[in-house]
């Protein structure tokens, strides 16, 4: 098995199912990059969870750090935020008003927060393009959005996952094996002055490693 080691000074440690994580409020803090997962990611990602079903999934790793209410996403925002689209997809088309998801806020990027909020109270749709969503979007915030690159990435994913899910007969029985089969490992740390942006600086420099955890799936952060 393809693994690598993890040597943070993580005090609790344990697999979380999408489930357990319902009515968290991540944050993504200011020095990261916003959501840039390509097509291919979010297909692939699906792709497994399908592929998967009536299966225990690993979703990898999920390193936080707990400040009041927040959980810091210190790595893992990347997938955190392609499942925050899946659950939303799948309550869309399932035309579900009592929505079950977690909360994803943004330290530097309040429009990103607004975009997503959106996605995941749009309804379900036919069709999707890029000129109705961003007109609705306007319209939804009542005033005029200058566009960002978050925007796109979000859309096209979630276009992706609405591509795959739509015409399936029972996207509830997927919902279903999402909340309760598919599981980070979920790492916590301790907050101290600094030491998150570190972290998560030598998480991405490859200095920091993880332990027993399969990296067969290739997705960035």
């Amino acid at each position: 098995m393809d693994c690598k080691l993890y040597r943070l000074r993580s005090k609790r440690v344990g697999k979380r199912s999408i489930k357990d994580l319902l009515g968290y409020s991540f944050l993504v803090p200011v020095y990261q990059r916003g959501y840039r997962w390509t097509k291919f990611n979010v297909s692939q990602l699906l792709d497994d969870i399908l592929e998967s079903e009536d299966k225990e999934y690993n979703l990898q790793v999920l390193v936080l750090c707990e400040k009041k209410n927040d959980k810091i996403v210190i790595d893992g925002q990347q997938r955190i935020t392609t499942l925050f689209l899946i659950n939303s997809c799948i309550d869309n088309i399932l035309l579900d008003n009592e929505q079950e998801n977690f909360k994803i806020e943004y330290e530097s990027r309040e429009r990103s927060r607004e975009f997503l909020e959106f996605l995941s109270h749009m309804g379900n749709y036919d069709s999707l393009n890029w000129k109705d969503i961003w007109e609705k979007f306007n319209n939804y915030t009542s005033e005029e959005v200058k566009e960002n690159i978050d925007f796109r990435y979000m859309y096209q994913a979630y276009e992706v996952i609405y591509e795959k899910l739509k015409d399936i007969v029972d996207v509830g029985k997927i919902k279903n094996h999402i909340l309760n089969d598919c599981k980070f490992m979920v790492y916590y740390e301790k907050e101290t002055e600094g030491e998150t942006q570190n972290i998560f600086n030598k998480l991405n420099a490859g200095k920091i490693y993880l332990r027993c955890v399969p990296n067969s799936m290739g997705y960035s952060r």
